[in-house]
């Protein structure tokens, strides 16, 4: 009930786009009042992406740092950023990623 998940597709930014990075997603899992709890990376530089996620968690930053976060443009990090921006509930995260991905069985 308290839990939160940010989502975000690669192909939602220009970078990600430009790359042609189609089947690339984040996700973010947070507490409703913005403790990072961790996250999910699925797609190109995923190794990478990861990294600001468990900085923040190290850090004692919440989703809101990530958020409002200053990024370069373009660049693939962005989609870490708008993951934070569109916190959905459990259920919405389900159909959103039901949306992209049909069929597929996921679990928070």
């Amino acid at each position: 009930e308290n839990i939160v998940i940010g989502f975000s597709r690669f192909d939602e930014t220009v970078k990600g786009q430009a790359i042609g990075a189609r089947n690339g997603f984040v996700k973010v899992i947070s507490t409703r009042e913005g403790e990072v709890l961790g996250g999910h990376i699925v797609g190109a530089n995923a190794s990478i992406l990861i990294q600001e996620i468990v900085l923040a968690m190290e850090a004692d930053r919440g989703v809101d740092d990530l958020a409002f976060s200053i990024h370069v443009h373009p660049a693939l990090s962005k989609v870490i950023k708008k993951a934070c921006r569109e916190r959905l509930s459990p259920e919405e995260y389900h159909h959103a990623l039901d949306c992209f991905l049909p069929g597929f069985e996921s679990s928070v």
